[in-house]
């Protein structure tokens, strides 16, 4: 029994269960309004954690987009992304800056705000932050750059950026990136292609590694373009075939122009060649079997005649 209990009983008061209960209030005047202090401080810890919540969703509608900010995806991801937002939570709430009343900025989460609003979502999670115009786009890079799958194409555009921004060297762009200099040093690679180069790579960030692009830098310029042309046409199909391509010394003279064989005015096939590769293009696809052993037949009595 507590002693404030006992010493009611004392006096022939029986407290009630409510009383014993309530707690205690403070009756002097310092005990009062420390009391009301706390409450005060608590009021004001409930409020910015509420405003906190509030401030994680956002509605999509007051959102802006900055398309230049936007990772370009790898064929078919874009998709898996929406799938994967279909079932699950947002791991990586988006960044955004307030840039108006109502009104933000996407730093980072372009393709999830994209997602979103694919899947008929109204509201999503987002970091809210204090970022000033100059500090906008390091933070969007590295975002990205820490958390996405970024070609090294686009980690060469953003530290480039960075470095005309900032003036720095190689050296102190890694120091304050975090890496190494050796990996700043490996994305400069795409800075020796032909400027025409380069812009066949923004359109297809993944096509090309920063090793390779250092070993076609080497090439001659003509050959660099016509080589990714093929890369990007299919043509080719790896980047080691690029390379080889790109860096191949030409023993034998190039035919431009096919060869044209015609029945009367209409065009039969095309015969042309390219160092060693011979390629027949036919008008009709139904005389391919047939062409196809003539040739055949051919390099038989050929090789027999040189043996």
């Amino acid at each position: 029994m507590k002693k404030n209990e006992r010493l009611l009983k004392t006096i022939g008061i029986n407290p009630q269960q409510s009383d014993i209960d309530k707690p205690f209030a403070p009756k002097s005047g310092p005990g009062v309004l420390m009391s009301q202090q706390r409450t005060a401080a608590e009021l004001e810890k409930a409020k910015a954690e509420i405003e906190v919540l509030k401030n994680k969703l956002l509605p999509i509608e007051q959102l802006v987009s900055v398309p230049e900010r936007m990772r370009k995806l790898k064929s078919g991801e874009f998709e898996d992304l929406k799938a994967n937002l279909a079932s699950n939570q947002l791991v990586h709430p988006i960044i955004v800056r307030k840039i108006a009343e109502d009104k933000y900025e996407i730093v980072a989460g372009h393709n999830r705000v994209a997602a979103y609003k694919e899947l008929g979502r109204t509201h999503i999670e987002a970091d809210i932050k204090t970022i000033s115009d100059n500090e906008v786009f390091e933070a969007a890079f590295y975002s990205n750059f820490f958390t996405s799958d970024l070609s090294d194409f686009e980690k060469y555009e953003g530290f480039k950026i960075i470095q005309n921004n900032t003036g720095e060297t190689q050296k102190s762009i890694a120091e304050r990136a975090g890496v190494t200099p050796t990996l700043i040093s490996y994305l400069f690679s795409f800075e020796k292609l032909p400027k025409d180069a380069i812009g066949l790579i923004k359109n297809q960030p993944f096509c090309l590694g920063a090793t390779q692009a250092a070993k076609i830098a080497k090439g001659e310029e003509s050959k660099i373009i016509q080589g990714l042309n093929m890369l990007l046409s299919g043509e080719l199909q790896t980047e080691a075939q690029l390379v080889a391509f790109v860096l191949q010394k030409n023993n034998t003279k190039e035919i431009t122009e096919p060869t044209t064989f015609k029945i009367g005015k209409k065009i039969f096939a095309e015969l042309s060649s390219r160092n060693d590769i011979i390629a027949i293009k036919l008008k009709d696809q139904n005389q391919v079997t047939a062409i196809k052993q003539i040739i055949e037949t051919a390099i038989n009595e050929f090789i027999e005649k040189i043996n």
